[in-house]
């Protein structure tokens, strides 16, 4: 049978190191089309040229043009931007 000691030892949480490359994953936020057509949920992912590159919740990524956008939309991703 286990001393009191050695079941305390076993009670103690275990710590799980993360990796030091993980980084927090990016929320997902609500998207609009500037002409009304349709909102969706996505994560971004990166602009490129006049291209917004966004996960849905399923995993698809998707590019969407930068001016089909709603301009609250297009704000946000000025703001943030990975600065370089």
């Amino acid at each position: 049978r286990p001393s009191v000691a050695q079941q305390e030892e076993s009670m103690r949480p275990v710590e799980v190191a993360k990796p030091e490359s993980a980084k927090p994953a990016a929320p997902s936020r609500l998207w609009k089309m500037a002409n009304g057509s349709s909102m969706f949920r996505a994560t971004f992912l990166s602009l490129s040229g006049d291209k917004v590159k966004l996960r849905e919740w399923d995993g698809m990524v998707i590019s969407v043009p930068l001016d089909q956008l709603v301009q609250a939309d297009r704000d946000w991703i000025e703001a943030n931007q990975p600065q370089p």
